[in-house]
This record gives C-alpha cells, sequence and structure tokens, in this order.
C-alpha cells in the first residue's frame, strides 16, 4: 500500500505518544481520521471546531497529554 500524507501524519502523532484526537468530522479529513484510527489513536468528534479545541485544551491540561485538534473542509 502506498503511504499517504495522512498515514504519514497518523504515524508521526502514534510516535509522538498522542492517544487523544479532537476534531470535527467532515469529507476533508476522513482520510487523517482512519489513519489516527489505524495507528492506534482515539478520535473525539465535535460538531464545531471551536468546541473541539475547548474540549482539547480541557484534555490537555487534566490529562498533561498532547491533544491535537483537526477540522473538518470549511
Amino acid at each position: 500500500m502506498t503511504q499517504t500524507v495522512a498515514h504519514a501524519v497518523g504515524a508521526a502523532l502514534a510516535r509522538a505518544g498522542v492517544g487523544t484526537v479532537f476534531g470535527v468530522v467532515g469529507s476533508g479529513n476522513f482520510h487523517v481520521t482512519n489513519a489516527l484510527a489505524a495507528a492506534g489513536a482515539r478520535f473525539i468528534a465535535a460538531r464545531h471546531e471551536g468546541g473541539a479545541a475547548v474540549m482539547a485544551d480541557a484534555y490537555a491540561r487534566v490529562s498533561a497529554a498532547c491533544c491535537p485538534c483537526t477540522r473538518g473542509r470549511a
């Protein structure tokens, strides 16, 4: 299988120890969310990118873990 940018991002986040990613599901990032799942990360969907950012910030503060936030296509 050819490695895509999405798979490279998923693998890099897994190597960095990222276990949870927050974001908005959309057609622009389906490949990224699938790659994150394949790398073992948990994706938590939000309805709005602002809500996803707040959730990622709160999770990072409570757990002291790195929590990236993605967004769908505008």
